[in-house]
């Protein structure tokens, strides 16, 4: 009988022992979840902020797409884009070149620059011997947005 009611005082204390072991081990689990979801949420603000960043790109391009089509002679067309190249930019002159018979390059429309800048860039055509290096470079690597260079005090 003694046996039977240490049995009997010891079972709510047996009770008491897996229930907290219980409450710990749910905790445990509770605090593995809140983890992953921070992670999770962590994810989905990166991927929205590449999402909104991905449809600004899209917005412009769409914007100068539209904008070139609605003026279809070529000298409105190259002028809007430059204007365009120049506000999507934020740059401070935009230029528009095109290639002539004989590979040299030709400023065919500008924004940003005075009359005088314009004559003079109108009166000296690129030739190809320093076009074609920048040209490779192009169709290797891309453009490349530069906000300041080493050999220019006003850039």
């Amino acid at each position: 009988m003694h046996g039977q009611l240490g049995a009997a005082i010891a079972y709510p204390w047996i009770l008491v022992g897996a229930s907290f072991g219980m409450s710990i081990f749910l905790v445990h689990i509770l605090g593995r979840y809140r983890v992953a979801a921070a992670h999770a949420e962590a994810a989905l603000r990166a991927s929205h902020q590449r999402l909104h960043e991905e449809a600004q790109v899209s917005t412009a391009l769409a914007r100068v797409g539209q904008e070139l089509i609605a003026s279809l002679d070529t000298p409105a067309l190259l002028q809007r884009l430059s204007e365009l190249t120049r506000e999507v930019f934020g740059s401070d002159t935009s230029h528009t070149f095109l290639p002539d018979a004989e590979g040299n390059f030709a400023v065919a429309a500008g924004c940003g620059v005075s009359a005088e800048e314009w004559e003079s860039l109108r009166a000296l055509p690129l030739p190809h011997a320093l076009t074609g290096p920048l040209l490779t470079r192009l169709a290797r690597e891309g453009p490349v947005r530069r906000t300041s260079c080493a050999r220019c005090s006003t850039w």
